[in-house]
């Protein structure tokens, strides 16, 4: 967890800025901000790369069921606010972790809050003694009129600047589940290890693979579809033949590539997907101060209202003046009192602000 030094109560608060970085591993289905982090991947990622919510509710409460994959999933925080969700599988056979998915809030979509909560995911991985070699995600190669996603733009741009290549071979996603044919067609690998390297090896290439077929997605539709998962482990085995036929074709290493997926429409000046992702998030207002107002604020100033008339009356009761000939006197320094302390503390909150 990333947390701001902030300074001493001596030091000048309004020069300093900060921000909360941390993650979360989600273990339970029940966790109230899973829910909150499933509801955003639901309204993030399009159907042709979309997993079942309830097969991932299933997995959050069964991660450790299989004996050669464990899941993870994370909330991703800042400032305490829910702003991403994150899906990933660590593969045992080739120490693989696999992302399957890295959702953030549209406003949240900017380097300055992914880079941080990338590298604690990361940590997480570290502190937690998980012996990895590579992290692999499943990239698309789709252009807009195919309908590729602006999540996916997005993750494949932020982790390129970690050190993440792309695998310049074949990589077909199979479907997510054997009804969801949109979710079948070519896709390539992002695949980062702890060392930079700029080629892969077939045979290496290859077990990743496998490994993400066979030890990853099957195990998942296993559980998901039992009755048909035989006739799901033949789709695994044609998509990965097709797969291998195109690797064995490459005379030497497979080349990793730091460049950009080629896609023209990429590189159209009209492409939405060009806007900047630098910048920041706009700082949130000090709720504490705003509940001042309504907790106490509202209270004071109808005590005080009513003390300030009170005062008059009795004041004008032993002048032997009737105070109902003042009402309209009572009702103007009731509201000029009023607005008085509203303003005070209306600028009270904003200086907490």
């Amino acid at each position: 967890r990333i947390i701001p030094n902030y300074p001493q109560e001596d030091d000048s608060m309004e020069n300093t800025v900060g921000a909360t970085f941390y993650v979360k591993r989600f273990t339970s289905a029940k966790d109230k901000d899973f829910v909150k982090a499933l509801m955003l991947y639901n309204d993030t990622i399009p159907v042709d790369t979309k997993t079942s919510s309830n097969e991932i509710m299933y997995f959050a409460d069964h991660s450790s069921m299989q004996p050669k994959r464990t899941m993870y999933f994370f909330g991703l925080y800042w400032d305490n606010h829910l702003v991403g969700f994150v899906e990933a599988g660590y593969l045992l056979t080739t120490k693989t972790i696999i992302i399957d998915y890295i959702v953030l809030k549209e406003e949240y979509r900017l380097n300055s809050v992914f880079y941080p909560l990338f590298s604690l995911i990361q940590r997480y991985f570290s502190e937690n003694m998980i012996d990895y070699d590579y992290i692999a995600t499943e990239v698309s190669t789709k252009c807009p009129e195919q309908s590729v996603d602006a999540e996916s733009f997005f993750s494949k741009k932020m982790l390129q600047m970690e050190d993440f290549r792309i695998a310049d071979v074949l990589y077909r996603q199979p479907r997510l589940g054997l009804d969801n044919h949109e979710s079948n067609f070519d896709f390539q690998l992002m695949i980062k290890s702890k060392q930079s390297m700029p080629f892969i090896k077939k045979e290496t290439y290859l077990s990743i693979v496998h490994d993400i077929y066979f030890e990853h997605y099957y195990p998942w539709y296993e559980v998901a579809d039992k009755s048909r998962s035989s006739e799901y482990r033949k789709h695994l085995e044609s998509e990965y033949n097709l797969v291998k036929t195109k690797v064995e074709q490459i005379t030497g290493d497979i080349i990793l590539s730091n460049q950009a997926i080629s896609c023209a429409y990429y590189k159209a000046p009209d492409c939405h997907f060009n806007g900047s992702t630098a910048g920041f998030v706009p700082g949130k207002k000090n709720k504490t101060a705003r509940r001042l107002i309504f907790g106490i604020g509202i209270p004071c100033v109808t005590i005080g209202a009513f003390l300030v008339s009170m005062v008059a009356y009795y004041a004008l009761k032993k002048m032997n003046i009737q105070p109902d000939m003042f009402a309209g006197l009572f009702a103007a320094v009731s509201a000029t009192f009023t607005g008085i302390m509203t303003l005070a503390f209306s600028a009270l909150t904003k200086s907490k602000s």
